[in-house]
């Protein structure tokens, strides 16, 4: 233990992007070192290609810690503002299950 060690301080949690009208906004915030995210942010991002226009991807690069607390998250993505997942990373038919749940509810809007 140091004397003059200060402690640990929570990042506070930032703003994610505004949602697009119409569209679905996924947002991945990727530092690169967490293995489990790698797996999230591709495949969001894949399910994103692959449903096309109605889905935006947004990439944000974390991997500065400066970044991290410029934004308030790491190693997250999100659908429309929500966090998409918590614990194991999901596969890529529960993203995209997600995300064309999501599409139906924007659509009736």
């Amino acid at each position: 233990f140091s004397v003059d060690a200060k402690p640990p301080k929570w990042v506070a949690p930032g703003p994610t992007p505004e949602p697009v009208d119409g569209q679905v906004t996924m947002a991945g915030y990727l530092s690169g070192w967490c293995p489990a995210m790698n797996l999230t942010y591709e495949r969001s991002k894949r399910v994103a290609e692959d449903l096309g226009d109605p889905v935006v991807f947004v990439p944000i690069d974390i991997s500065d810690p400066a970044a991290i607390r410029r934004h308030g998250h790491a190693d997250v993505v999100f659908l429309d503002g929500k966090q998409l997942q918590r614990g194991a990373p999901p596969s890529y038919d529960k993203i995209r299950k997600k995300t064309i749940k999501r599409l139906r509810r924007v659509a009736r809007s």
